[in-house]
Formats: C-alpha cells, sequence, structure tokens
C-alpha cells in the first residue's frame, strides 16, 4: 500500500543469478565502429547526450502540426559548444531542440529557452509533454545556482555559452576546478544541488517550416529532495555525488493522474547509512561474497516518484525501485505500458555498482528493465536479471543514456568508443584533442528492441536518432 517500502522492488533481488546469465545476443548491441562528425552531428558544432522527445501527456510521440497538415517530431538534448572538452560539458549543460518532419533526420532549433531565465547555473536531464491545446511543459533538472562558479564573463551561463567563452581552469578529466565558498559539501564554487523544475506558458507551432515556441516560458520549482524519503545535496557527504534529476512526467490511465519519475537517492547522512545482509539478497547469493565494506553504505540509489495532487502541488511518494547497497545511480527512470502491463527501464554504469565480492562484475554498461502489472504493484526483472541492453565487452562504453519508446524504439547517445576496451578514465589523460576525438557527442543509431510479457530481446538497428519506424 502506499505510504510504505513494499510497494516496490529492490535492483539487488535482480542480480540473484549467477554472472552471465542474462548477457546473450538478444541484449549485446552492436559494435560502433564510427559516427556521425561535423555537420553530420545530430547538432552541428555541439556536443549531444541525454535526448527526450516532445510526448503527449499518455506517453506517445507527439506531432506539431503545420498549416497544411504536416506533422513536425521535436527532440530536446543536453548541449554545448563542442570546443568544450567533452569532461567538461555537464558544467555548462544547456537545453536546445531539434525538429523533423520523417522522425529521422533532424534540423537544429536553437536553444529551447532563450530569453535565459532558466532556473539554475546549467541545466540536466528531463522530459516534455505536449498538451491538448499546443501548450507544451518542459521538465528539467536545475543543477546548482545562477552565476556560480569560476567561469568569468557575461553573467549567466547561458550568455557565456552564446558567446563562447568557456574559458576557466580545469581538472584532469576536463571538469571545471570548485572555488571554495559555496557551501555545497566537497564541490566549492560549482553547486551539484539538483531541483525538479517545470516551464510551461508557451505553445508549440510550425512558423516557415520551423517548430517555434510561441509565449514567454515561465519556470518554476516543483519538486526538492527531502532528506527523508530522498537525500538531500547536504546529506551527501561522503562518496559518490548524489542525485535529485532527470524528471520524467506522464499520466497514469489507471487513476488518472499525474506523476513525475526520477533518479535519487535514499534520504538520510550518506556517511551514517548502513547496510543489512539481505540488503545483498538471500543467504544462498551472499555465501562467498565476503564482509559487507565501508564503500557499500554509499551506494543508495533510488527511483523516485511524485504525483501531482491538485494543479500545480506536487507531492513525494515513496521510491518505486531502490539499490541500497548495490547501485548508485539509477538513471533517467521511464516507462512503457503495453498489453496492460508497465515496463520500468533506466540506465546505469558499471561503475556505479558497489565494490563488494564480483558484484561489479555483475553488472554492466547498459539499459535495464523491470515489468509490473501496474504502477506500484509488483516489479519482476527483465529477461529474469534485469538486463535489457549492454554495451559490446570490447568497448565498454560506447554509448549511453537510453531512452525506450512506445513500440521498443530505443535511443542512444555515442559516448567514447574510441578508447576500445580501455578504462573510461583513460579519457582525460588524453591531449585535449584526442579527447575530442574519442568522444561521439552525437546521437548513434536507435536499437528496436522486441518487449513482450517479462523479456526483451533486440531485433534490429535503424537509422541515427530515429524515433519513427
Amino acid at each position: 500500500p502506499e505510504g510504505t517500502f513494499t510497494d516496490r522492488w529492490t535492483l539487488q533481488e535482480a542480480l540473484q543469478l549467477p554472472a552471465d546469465t542474462e548477457k546473450t545476443a538478444q541484449t549485446t548491441m552492436p559494435l560502433i565502429t564510427s559516427w556521425p562528425q561535423g555537420a553530420q552531428k545530430t547538432l552541428p558544432d555541439q556536443w549531444v547526450w541525454d535526448t527526450w522527445p516532445l510526448k503527449t501527456e499518455d506517453m506517445q510521440i507527439a506531432t506539431v502540426r503545420a498549416a497544411d497538415g504536416t506533422p513536425y517530431y521535436v527532440l530536446i538534448h543536453l548541449s554545448v559548444d563542442d570546443s568544450v572538452l567533452p569532461g567538461a560539458r555537464h558544467d555548462l549543460a544547456t537545453l536546445r531542440y531539434s525538429y523533423s518532419t520523417d522522425g529521422r533526420s533532424w534540423q537544429p532549433g536553437g536553444y529551447l529557452f532563450p530569453e535565459g531565465v532558466v532556473l539554475g547555473s546549467r541545466n540536466w536531464a528531463g522530459s516534455a509533454l505536449l498538451k491538448a491545446d499546443g501548450s507544451v511543459e518542459v521538465y528539467y533538472t536545475a543543477t546548482g545556482e545562477r552565476d556560480e562558479g569560476p567561469v568569468q564573463g557575461p553573467s549567466s551561463v547561458l550568455e557565456r555559452q552564446q558567446v563562447g567563452d568557456v574559458q576557466g581552469p580545469l581538472t584532469a578529466d576536463g571538469q571545471l576546478v570548485p572555488q571554495s565558498g559555496s557551501g555545497f559539501p566537497n564541490e566549492g564554487g560549482i553547486g551539484f544541488e539538483q531541483r525538479i523544475a517545470l516551464a510551461d506558458g508557451v505553445k508549440a507551432e510550425v512558423v516557415n517550416g520551423r517548430v517555434v515556441f510561441s509565449g514567454t516560458w515561465k519556470h518554476r520549482v516543483i519538486l526538492r529532495a527531502d532528506g527523508t524519503l530522498y537525500q538531500t545535496v547536504a546529506q551527501s557527504d561522503a562518496g559518490p555525488l548524489y542525485g535529485f534529476r532527470d524528471p520524467w512526467a506522464f499520466r497514469n490511465p489507471a487513476d488518472g493522474k499525474r506523476y513525475v519519475l526520477f533518479t535519487g537517492n535514499m534520504g538520510g547522512l550518506k556517511s551514517q547509512q548502513t547496510c543489512q545482509p539481505e540488503d545483498l539478497g538471500d543467504a544462498a547469493f551472499r555465501a562467498g561474497l565476503g564482509a559487507l565494506n565501508a564503500e557499500m553504505p554509499l551506494h543508495n540509489g533510488a527511483i523516485g516518484l511524485a504525483v501531482e495532487t491538485a494543479p500545480g502541488a506536487w507531492k513525494l511518494l515513496n521510491p518505486l525501485l531502490t539499490a541500497r547497497c548495490v547501485n548508485q545511480e539509477l538513471e533517467r527512470p521511464h516507462l512503457v505500458m503495453k498489453d496492460g502491463q508497465v515496463y520500468l527501464f533506466f540506465s546505469s554504469h558499471i561503475g556505479k555498482f558497489a565494490p563488494y565480492g564480483d558484484l561489479r562484475d555483475r553488472g554492466e554498461e547498459g539499459l535495464y528493465g523491470f515489468v509490473g502489472d501496474s504502477l506500484r504493484g509488483d516489479y519482476t526483472p527483465l529477461n529474469r536479471g534485469g538486463l535489457v541492453l549492454n554495451t559490446p565487452l570490447t568497448q565498454r562504453y560506447q554509448s549511453y543514456s537510453y531512452d525506450v519508446l512506445p513500440g521498443g524504439l530505443t535511443t542512444l547517445f555515442v559516448d567514447v568508443p574510441g578508447i576500445g576496451n580501455q578504462d573510461i578514465s583513460v579519457v582525460s589523460t588524453l591531449p585535449p584533442e584526442e579527447q575530442r576525438a574519442v568522444f561521439g557527442g552525437t546521437l548513434g543509431k536507435t536499437l528496436k528492441i522486441d518487449i513482450s510479457g517479462g523479456s526483451t530481446a533486440l531485433v534490429s538497428e535503424l537509422n541515427y536518432g530515429q524515433i519513427i519506424p
């Protein structure tokens, strides 16, 4: 029942299979040997990573109609000028969009929020809805505070991007060097507090063959971590960075209510969290793994859930899925509803699994999924172990940020296929131009997966960034 922790599944329950049980030809993605560059990229002159389409409230791909009836599809992207080192892109990320009449070839639309009144110092992933009256809602992650950080120049991050001023000291992995005095634990001048924001007040229209947003965007924070169900940045005082991001909005057909899924961490001070043996599964699974170690409690990822209780009013609910002592980040959660079943998907990195016995070896760089008979029903892992897509063993970090669309088309971005099977940390040791050369920063070929009952299968590879069959 709502209000307890009995209505969610745990990732550790999905990992109780022998290693490699679920890694098959049905889950392993094709090797990426080349990708669009220059003018052929999704957005020329931009790095692009997390991407999502404009959808209807009932989770279908939306179209904006021109006067002659021609449908236009819209993608929203995290992006930054490709002169920026790939590792620094999160510190300067903003939202841009593209549009297409066929759902396959994309034209750049420019900044999503051109007036520069976004919340936070930069924006991370989210979702977008086209309502029946043509109005648009964009849910996004507002990260940090405006005008913070060591980068000097114009008064906002958006302005700095527009003039190409991305100068500033960088760490070895290409991140902006933090300065002291921000009040954010461990991070200095670049804040990592994350809030879920909503922008609306505009309508999508087609003008002279371009999709434009008419009106003035209105921005507001609708959800903040509460410290009890979901960890705040102040509670994240040790280990990997916390998360309260990636809002994915939808209307649940079962009850007619509007919900938001998001990436979070379980509430409470991180350094004081503990693990219990049962957090790792049953006794048979734990046998031989060894004693719990001090790093494990620092991994407390969750897929959060919130409901709209009245127009504009949102309430945090208990997590839909947790990974205490198993995994730190369950990113970009989203749903597909098919044949009366609810399919829950999310992305995760190998390095986000806790370093405990061979637990990290059981994890994969890829897409995970669960299936249930209702939003808060009993979920079971897809393909017996939860793994839906994994990168090839010879090129573990070739892609990331998967988005399963109605019908099973799954988008992704090209990450760092240029390093082969080397650990991703090698990228920060390369000269700047080599870092840019090994990074894709553009949409990869869409994958088609068949979803049936409790299983999925990779069946084909389509065009770059394709969202319509």
